[in-house]
């Protein structure tokens, strides 16, 4: 169970399906959208996304979306993403960057199942991430972390990609990537991808404490 800074429960979000499969909806259709939430747990949902003539999704989506504000009370803290499923969404989690004072903090992605997309778990300036457990198969760039702080991939039971790689780490616009833990992985590489890519174009020392 979740709670906020006063002790109180937060909301639930559980046992709902979303049907993201008309070809008439946008690409930027949302299961949920989260701001200004300090703390959720969200669980035991699935969302089902429309397939295209490959395994990939038609058009785009998100199962689970950070949106962020300018101001303290526009961020987003303390959400437990537990025990969902997402087939063919291109983006089931998606952390978006911070503006201004609003910050994402505190997220665990657990023990969900992901299959068929673009990007599994996307999250730029993100503080004390964990990605434990979950089975990521079927994608385009199945992890992409820029500038985040204290994160955690482990125990995922299958990461597969096939474009560039299977998790990617990188720095962007001078800031940091530090202090992340990579262990107990099934990482799959297809086609010309990698396993395992860090980039850094933003000087020395900007990539530090990751193992």
């Amino acid at each position: 169970q979740t709670w906020d800074a006063a002790g109180k429960r937060g909301p639930r979000i559980h046992s709902n399906d979303f049907n993201h499969t008309s070809t008439s909806s946008p690409s930027n259709t949302k299961s949920i959208s989260l701001r200004g939430v300090w703390t959720a747990r969200i669980f035991g949902n699935s969302a089902l996304g429309l397939f295209s003539n490959s395994t990939r999704p038609f058009g785009g989506g998100y199962f689970v979306f950070f949106e962020m504000g300018p101001d303290m009370s526009d961020s987003v803290m303390n959400v437990d993403i537990t025990e969902n499923s997402s087939t063919a969404i291109a983006y089931p989690v998606w952390m978006s960057p911070r503006v201004g004072n609003g910050r994402i903090e505190g997220i665990g992605v657990s023990n969900n199942s992901f299959v068929a997309g673009r990007t599994a778990v996307y999250s730029s300036q993100t503080l004390a991430l964990r990605i434990v457990g979950n089975i990521i198969s079927d994608w385009n760039d199945p992890i992409v972390l820029e500038n985040c702080f204290d994160f955690q991939i482990v125990g995922n039971g299958e990461i597969d990609g096939d474009t560039n790689a299977c998790i990617t780490l990188r720095t962007v616009s001078g800031d940091f990537l530090e202090r992340g833990v990579i262990s107990g992985n099934e990482i799959k590489p297809l086609a010309s991808s990698v396993g395992i890519l860090l980039e850094n174009d933003q000087g020395t020392s900007r990539v530090r404490a990751v193992s």
